[in-house]
């Protein structure tokens, strides 16, 4: 999967959310006959083929083409609009708010979407966020690795020497 734009997040543990466009044809559907719920969901391509699931593992690719630095397994897949983002989400879209103003619960005191919604007018083009297209919603976890350390992701890479 990639994450040109935030593959840092993702490996650092920061990001575990990403919303990809639902393209036309796709849908999804329970696994294994098992009730329908965002934990037990597989995504369909327009000509049938598992696109992702839950509790597949996927490649952490920092560009097209890139080898992978990581990978991730799936926990969840929600379809919705993507303005209906929440703070929680924004916050595990990988959206920095440390530099922002907390409340006494140790929560953000700003609202994170609105930066969000900056960084998905980055990556899709100019009022991408307008559009408010339908989205899937890919909660994941960073699989555990003998290393995840800068020098490891820099030589995949091809960074150092």
């Amino acid at each position: 999967m990639i994450f040109q734009h935030t593959w840092q997040d993702v490996m650092s543990g920061r990001k575990t959310q990403t919303r990809r466009i639902v393209k036309a044809g796709e849908s999804s559907a329970a696994r294994f006959n098992i009730a329908a719920t965002a934990t037990n969901r597989v995504v369909l391509s327009a000509s049938g083929r598992i696109k992702w699931y839950t509790g597949g593992t996927y490649a952490v690719q920092p560009g097209r083409g890139k080898k992978a630095i990581g990978r991730i397994r799936i926990t969840g897949i929600r379809k919705e609009r993507l303005q209906e983002i929440s703070e929680k989400d924004a916050l595990a879209e990988g959206i920095d708010v440390t530099h922002g103003i907390f409340k006494r619960d140790g929560t953000p005191d700003i609202d994170p979407a609105p930066t969000f919604a900056l960084l998905w007018n980055e990556v899709h083009g100019a009022g991408a966020w307008g559009a408010n297209p339908e989205v899937w919603v890919l909660e994941f976890e960073l699989e555990p690795a003998e290393t995840h350390s800068e020098e490891d992701i820099a030589s995949r890479l091809d960074l150092v020497p």
